[in-house]
């Protein structure tokens, strides 16, 4: 089997990071870790292109990698993917000739064909997900996209709408992650408590919840991104009491109190919260 060189770079939120775990894994034991991008044969640059400070970080971390890369013999093969190449996607490869592949999000499977293609090399790509967090804790993606239309956010238009991910599939990824020594599940998505209702089911989370909470080597659960209007009396009186492995701890985005300026802003809200 033959071996590859990869230097990774994911920007940007957790979600992006599950993003990179996914696609490194995927190259299985043919992948190996490249301290510096002059070390790699493949630089892989996961982008966030949320708001316009984080398109500026990406597009300067392309840039200057590209820099580092010119005098390179053979070139590595500079790969971006990520939000940012989702977002603008043919205006990047325009603007941007030194990058050798834009992939966009929803094309993550065809890495390892299109690296195998343009390096001309046998690469073996099956689905499977390494992690690179710190020890001790791995996120867990249960959906992808998001539902709600904020008028400031282009997540929707990025990511797309909400699809939630199987129960087994998730529970599968979660005992891999355990099994690799990690010992804390961070839940996380566009919004959490979302989660099953793009398939109709009202109480999908609390069921994956307790599925979750009762694997072995699980010490705790923690839980992030969860909008406001879906932490309803329901919800947290289910959480109230899980009890252990579950962190009581609450990832909530709040941008404002006033019913008129949340009206403003499309979020989506309960104008009385009791």
């Amino acid at each position: 089997m033959e071996k590859i060189r990869i230097h990774a770079i994911s920007l940007g939120c957790p979600k992006n990071l599950v993003d990179t775990e996914w696609m490194l894994g995927g190259f299985g034991a043919s992948f190996v870790n490249a301290a510096t991008p002059e070390e790699a044969e493949v630089v892989l640059i996961n982008t966030c292109g949320f708001i316009e400070p984080a398109v500026s970080e990406s597009l300067q971390v392309i840039l200057d990698t590209a820099q580092a890369l010119a005098g390179r013999h053979p070139k590595p093969l500079l790969v971006v993917t990520g939000c940012l190449v989702s977002r603008y996607g043919q205006d990047l490869s325009r603007e941007l000739p030194e990058v050798d592949l834009f992939l966009e999000i929803a094309r993550h499977g065809e890495l390892g064909s299109r690296v195998r293609e343009l390096l001309g090399r046998e690469v073996t790509y099956v689905p499977s997900r390494l992690l690179t967090s710190a020890p001790g804790y791995a996120y867990l993606k249960i959906a992808e996209g998001c539902d709600n239309r904020c008028r400031f956010c282009t997540i929707p238009s990025i990511r797309g709408p909400l699809r939630s991910r199987p129960e087994r599939e998730i529970l599968d990824d979660a005992r891999c992650c355990l099994d690799q020594g990690r010992s804390e599940l961070v839940l996380i998505a566009q919004d959490v408590t979302a989660y099953g209702r793009d398939r109709g089911e009202k109480n999908a989370l609390p069921h994956l919840l307790e599925g979750l909470a009762s694997m072995p080597g699980l010490k705790w659960l923690r839980l992030m991104y969860l909008y406001p209007a879906g932490l309803d009396k329901e919800l947290l009186g289910f959480l109230s009491g899980l009890g252990q492995p579950f962190v009581p701890y609450f990832d909530i985005p709040l941008q404002h109190a006033h019913p008129d300026i949340l009206a403003s802003m499309g979020r989506p809200f309960r104008r009385d919260p009791r």
